[in-house]
């Protein structure tokens, strides 16, 4: 149902792996790597996810709520799947892994799913947790 006792006729959307990681640096400071794979058929070892790093984490923003994204280098799709923090080579810092599951995009917003639900809409440099659609 979309709204209004109207079914949702809509074809159904494919579902893709995504992970929100807290990378902590060697000076003290932190950022949170949001991954989001585009193709849930390429095994995590042979692929590179788009990543963006924001100051937040998504999931603690109020429905309206913004913040501040930046599109970085893609990561290594071997982090969507990681449970345990990890030790970055290089002086790098380490990474925890915060939420990871699924998702799926409808009309611009991005519908996490599994772990935690979460609707975000990501606009260039904006992300915003919006208010789920009605049903």
């Amino acid at each position: 149902m979309i709204g209004f006792g109207v079914p949702d006729c809509r074809p159904p959307i494919p579902a893709f792996p995504f992970a929100l990681m807290r990378h902590a640096l060697p000076d003290g400071s932190h950022h949170f790597d949001l991954l989001l794979a585009a193709s849930p058929h390429v095994p995590d070892e042979a692929r590179e996810v788009a990543t963006w790093r924001c100051n937040v984490d998504p999931w603690t923003l109020p429905i309206g709520g913004e913040a501040s994204i930046e599109r970085i280098a893609p990561h290594r799709g071997l982090y969507l799947r990681l449970t345990e923090p990890r030790e970055l080579g290089g002086d790098r810092g380490n990474v925890t892994p915060m939420r990871r599951g699924t998702y799926a995009m409808r009309d611009g917003v991005i519908e996490t799913m599994q772990d935690t639900h979460a609707f975000l809409r990501m606009d260039g440099d904006r992300l915003q947790r919006v208010a789920p659609p009605l049903t």
